[in-house]
């Protein structure tokens, strides 16, 4: 991919895999050239967000509610990791 303005672009990115057991966090520096990892860190889930996604992923029916509440909990989870992550 060729980068039209040719700045340098640093970058945090999330992820969260299939076995629902945390989030791993990016930190990267990207150029026309290449992208270079900076710093990676990895964040347990607590039991309670474990629960809930299981419970959502593993149900044949879910309540939009049960939803709604669970992506407002991996939100904040996911803030409080970055500012970790930021500060370590």
């Amino acid at each position: 991919m060729k980068l039209l303005n040719k700045k340098i672009y640093y970058c945090i990115g999330l992820m969260s895999g299939t076995s629902l057991d945390g989030v791993d966090i990016a930190y990267v520096k990207i150029t026309p050239e290449q992208v270079q990892t900076l710093k990676t860190a990895y964040f347990k889930y607590p039991d309670e967000i474990k629960k809930r996604l299981k419970s959502i992923v593993y149900s044949k029916s879910v309540k939009l509610e049960n939803i709604a509440e669970l992506d407002f909990l991996l939100g904040y989870y996911y803030s409080y990791g970055v500012n970790k992550f930021l500060t370590r």
